[in-house]
């Protein structure tokens, strides 16, 4: 009984013992940090997107790589029609890299 008594007294010792107070974030603050890590420093992937229309349909399967919010490339390798192309971001331009006319074409904002 006395150990029941004394484990219960430690026990609820150890809850009343003030923690250090978390300094105050705001809640964009809490979006952006799970988002960073989430997201990371950099980030690749392979992708298949898939065009349902009631007519047709098209599947287009691309990589992608990025490196946080302001650089990223994404490189179509199918279909045939558009494989090669290529777009890319850096901060708020983007580009468009059409092979088929080997031009780089700037997408306005």
């Amino acid at each position: 009984m006395k150990n029941i008594l004394i484990l219960t007294l430690l026990i609820t010792s150890c809850y009343s013992i003030p923690t250090k107070a978390q300094e105050n974030i705001t809640a964009a603050e809490i979006i952006q940090k799970a988002d960073e890590k989430v997201r990371g420093k950099t980030n690749t992937s392979v992708m298949e997107m898939e065009i349902i229309r009631p007519t047709w349909k098209r599947s287009v399967t691309m990589k992608s790589w990025g490196r946080g919010m302001d650089y990223s490339m994404t490189y179509i390798t199918a279909p045939a029609k558009d494989k090669g192309q290529v777009f890319m971001k850096r901060v708020t331009e983007m580009w468009n890299w059409m092979p088929a006319i080997g031009r780089m074409i700037k997408i306005p904002a």
